[in-house]
């Protein structure tokens, strides 16, 4: 399984991936090198989130730079969110997309920003058919994002731990 490449760049933003090294130093630290965390991202009650990503990423190499990835503001070196896919893709060529905006940076269409880069890598690498999208359906401003990005409603799943989802898809062209 090729690699996606380490950082991706968006017009504002840098996607940087983490490895399980980063993940457990913002978890504990609040802080990686020279990027701030104001919102303090990966830490407190998203550490386990940390933990869970640098565990996968160690039972399995094959998703690594695929999993999460810190959005850092390039002008101002600052963490403003998370973003990846939860794994490599799998036989089918499925992967599910995942993305959070800290509170002081949301509306300022960056989770967009960020998932189109994701999407347009997960393209280049030909090894992906189908972005998976899933959210609350209470979450009416992720919803709009998946729909605004092509993906398409597939129905509800019960998820263990996050409760009811609701499952968008992208099919992504084979050319």
């Amino acid at each position: 399984m090729p690699p996606l490449p380490l950082r991706l760049e968006t017009p504002r933003c840098d996607l940087v991936w983490l490895s399980p090294e980063d993940l457990r130093e913002l978890a504990s630290t609040g802080s990686l090198r020279e990027i701030t965390n104001p919102g303090q991202l990966l830490t407190g009650e998203e550490a386990g989130l940390a933990e869970f990503f640098a565990n996968r990423i160690e039972c399995n190499a094959a998703h690594e730079t695929w999993t999460i990835r810190a959005m850092v503001n390039r002008k101002e070196q600052r963490l403003v969110g998370h973003v990846g896919f939860h794994l490599a893709p799998d036989s089918e060529g499925l992967v599910e997309v995942g993305y959070t905006v800290g509170e002081q940076d949301r509306r300022q269409g960056l989770a967009k920003e960020a998932v189109t880069h994701l999407i347009a890598a997960a393209r280049t690498s030909r090894e992906v058919s189908v972005i998976r999208g899933c959210t609350a359906p209470t979450n009416a401003i992720s919803k709009h994002l998946l729909v605004s990005l092509g993906f398409i409603y597939a129905g509800m799943v019960e998820d263990e731990e996050d409760g009811p989802e609701e499952v968008y898809l992208l099919a992504l062209d084979a050319s």
